[in-house]
Formats: C-alpha cells, structure tokens, sequence
C-alpha cells in the first residue's frame, strides 16, 4: 500500500483545522468529506471493473476528484482517521438478492 497522502485528501475535502483525536474532528472531517467527495457509480454503470486496493481507491477520489460509492468511501475514512485517532474499529457488511425463506411479523 502506498502511503496514505494526508495533506492531499485534506486539501482535496478543504480541511484546514487541526486533528486533535476529539468528535469535533471526526465530526468535522466526515461533513467535509461528505460536502466535496460524491457518492458516484459511474465506472459500475460504464462496466468497467473496481478496483478497492488503496492505491486505486487514493488516486480515484483524491487525486483525480472523483466520487465514489459507499465502500470506496468508508474505506478511504478509515484509513485518514487511523492515524489521527486513538482508537479505531472498521466493519463491513453485505447485501444480498436471495429471496427470503421466512416472512417478518
């Protein structure tokens, strides 16, 4: 993995403030990520393949200022707040398109 760029995705999301492990960061950093990098699909929708490996996921988003959908997104955050919290956990889910075999109450 290359190193993680933080002065370029801080100027890429306009984040000039300190980084002090506090909410008042995170809160901070998660709503300038959110105003300056879109959610997009357009290499889905144009069948071309995604790449998640991070270097892949730096060069789309920060360098070239791209959007992103929703895991190339998380996993760029989690690793800009590795280094600059004191604690970190990531977790990762799915969504699937097999019928149900039972019903909800």
């Amino acid at each position: 993995m290359t190193t993680l760029d933080l002065d370029a995705y801080f100027g890429r999301i306009r984040w000039g403030d300190p980084t002090p492990p506090t909410f008042a960061t995170l809160a901070g950093v998660l709503a300038a990520h959110m105003a300056r990098i879109p959610f997009e699909n357009l290499d889905v929708l144009l069948g071309r393949p995604i790449r998640l490996d991070f270097d892949a996921l730096q060069d789309k988003l920060v360098t070239r200022c791209r959007g992103g959908y929703c895991f190339e997104h998380a996993s760029l955050v989690a690793a800009v707040l590795e280094p600059i919290a004191t604690t970190l956990s990531t977790s990762s889910s799915a969504t699937t398109t097999r019928p149900r075999t039972t019903t909800r109450p």
